[in-house]
């Protein structure tokens, strides 16, 4: 899947191509990179946000995500998220639905594990 390709190379200037220029991502919770997050120049920005503030070892969609589910509208990720930061280190599960419209990614919705475990990290 190309999304996880990307998002596992750090290439996130290649996103652009697989997001519609309307898409949304939306990140639960509280924390500081919480919130929805419009357009892939927004969403590019703060995926290299997240590795930029965890020092790179944030690690999301990596060769290690427990499954994938495909269907021509949605994409379903059951992943296992981890990063580092400040000295706390995040390792927990997170569920992505991802709808797809006309070949491109519309918007994707984050669930966690352990919501309070993730807004403390990113607090």
């Amino acid at each position: 899947m190309r999304l996880r390709e990307a998002m596992a190379n750090g290439n996130h200037e290649g996103l652009g191509g697989l997001f519609r220029d309307d898409a949304l991502v939306s990140i639960a919770g509280r924390g500081s990179i919480s919130g929805e997050h419009h357009g892939p120049a927004a969403i590019a920005s703060d995926l290299a946000r997240m590795r930029d503030l965890t020092g790179g070892s944030f690690r999301a969609f990596a060769p290690d995500v427990y499954d994938v589910l495909v269907s021509d509208r949605h994409t379903v990720l059951v992943d296992r998220y981890v990063a580092e930061r400040g000295g706390r280190r995040l390792d927990s599960h997170e569920v992505w639905l991802v709808s797809i419209d006309g070949g491109r990614i519309r918007d994707c919705i984050q669930y966690l594990h352990d919501q309070p475990a993730f807004d403390e990290f990113w607090s």
